[in-house]
């Protein structure tokens, strides 16, 4: 049995490579307390819990989730480490890189601390013939009956379902995407030598949820400080990540964010910052959150 680990990432290392400078490291952003930290930062500072992932089974504490995601991370990680040595779009977004790509959103969505309310709502709401669907899927060595009742009483039993069943059974994992959706992979300008697409605790764009969960609509993720995943209308093939475009995205992330965001340039994130300041406030945010799907629907 190996060592237990207490240092929970919520947001996978590998993933924050893809955001790093040359040397490993990136600027850090705290919204809490409205500054930079300390110096330049690695992945293994950011975007983690103490404990996050520990629960009790049998009466011990164990951090066997833990240990899933990192049997996980290792498929996920060689896929996102050929996205950053910059394979063409066309090799990546094959059935298989597709197929991947599905798995990973999907952990990744229900990973975020910022849907914990939403996680606890939703699991506890579930009806029994509902739980009934989701084992069809999951096939868990449990009945439908059981696994009710432990989603009900058991706080580790649910949160483990929400970590490995939910991806499962509330996106569509399998088939091929819907015909008039098409997965592009958005390049920075690299005659500019720019990196400046953010990294924050909460990474997806979207305005559907529904559409997100059946990949049927459009969303934004991004898979680099220079790439980014965009799910449109596959009548509009004229889509390039201008400037204009580019700003407003990441003044988007910014304000979305819950906590932290992540940037390989400090310069452009204090600029992104004041110009948030546009958009503060409901009203301010939902005006951004139009102008940047008016580029991509």
């Amino acid at each position: 049995m190996g060592a237990t680990s207490h240092k929970h990432h919520y947001i996978p290392q590998f993933y924050l490579r893809n955001f790093c400078r040359p040397d490993g490291t990136f600027e850090v952003y705290d919204k809490k307390y409205s500054h930079f930290k300390s110096g330049p930062q690695s992945p293994a500072t950011v975007f983690f819990a103490k404990n996050r992932n520990t629960i009790r089974r049998n009466g011990m504490k164990t951090d066997a989730i833990e240990k899933i995601y990192a049997e996980l991370e290792t498929t996920y990680s060689q896929l996102f480490g050929i996205v950053n040595n910059g394979v063409d779009q066309f090799a990546l977004l094959n059935a298989d890189g597709i197929s991947i790509l599905r798995k990973y959103l999907a952990i990744q969505f229900w990973r975020l601390p910022i849907l914990d309310e939403f996680a606890e709502h939703f699991m506890l709401s579930r009806t029994l013939d509902e739980i009934e669907q989701y084992c069809q899927v999951a096939m868990p060595p449990l009945t439908h009956n059981e696994v009710f009742e432990r989603i009900k009483k058991d706080g580790g039993f649910r949160y483990f379902f929400r970590c490995f069943v939910l991806p499962l059974c509330t996106f569509k994992l399998d088939g091929q995407l819907p015909d008039n959706i098409r997965w592009v992979i958005l390049d920075v300008d690299k005659a500019n030598g720019w990196s400046n697409i953010l990294c924050s605790d909460t990474p997806f764009i979207f305005k559907n949820p529904e559409k997100l969960f059946n990949f049927s609509g459009t969303f934004i993720f991004p898979l680099s400080n220079t790439k980014l995943l965009v799910s449109k209308n596959r009548s509009d093939i004229n889509l390039s990540l201008d400037p204009i475009f580019s700003t407003k995205m990441a003044v988007y992330f910014f304000l979305q964010a819950d906590r932290y965001i992540v940037a390989t340039d400090r310069d452009y994130l204090e600029k992104i910052i004041e110009f948030s300041k546009l958009y503060e406030g409901a009203a301010g945010f939902s005006k951004l959150q139009n102008e940047v799907f008016e580029f991509i629907e």
